[in-house]
């Protein structure tokens, strides 16, 4: 999910949450998201397929759960995207290379020259040590 934030599947009867949030979110906004797709859940299952994504039913849920009955939900990503980067890994010494953007080829340190088929969008696991553990997005 890079889009969106959170996202309720009634086939699947499934709540999705973006890894983004969950890595680099505010525990307030992870659970407002979660209480939102939550309020599809339960419209979903009292009223079915009938009722519209945000309507009438929708705003009463919210107002039921306690969370604010909008379309989207207010939460701070500007931080984000200075501490998203993109990460691969040597095939030959399985050294992992960590960059700020996605580049088309990059010299490993064993002097392999890499042409990464994908880049993995990573951030900081502890944001006071950004050479420490990464957190796949």
């Amino acid at each position: 999910m890079r889009r969106t934030l959170g996202s309720y599947m009634p086939s699947r009867r499934q709540i999705s949450v973006s890894s983004r949030l969950l890595a680099m979110g505010e525990s307030d906004d992870i659970y407002q998201v979660v209480l939102h797709e939550v309020a599809h859940a339960v419209v979903h299952d009292r009223y079915g397929e009938k009722p519209s994504a945000h309507g009438r039913e929708f705003r009463a849920v919210c107002i039921e759960l306690g969370v604010k009955p909008r379309r989207y939900v207010d939460v701070t990503t500007e931080k984000w995207q200075s501490q998203v980067r993109y990460l691969s890994k040597c095939g030959h010494c399985k050294v992992i290379i960590v960059r700020k953007r996605r580049m088309r080829s990059v010299r490993c340190m064993c002097g392999l020259k890499l042409y990464p088929g994908s880049w993995r969008p990573v951030a900081p696991a502890d944001e006071s040590d950004p050479q420490g553990d990464w957190v796949a997005l």
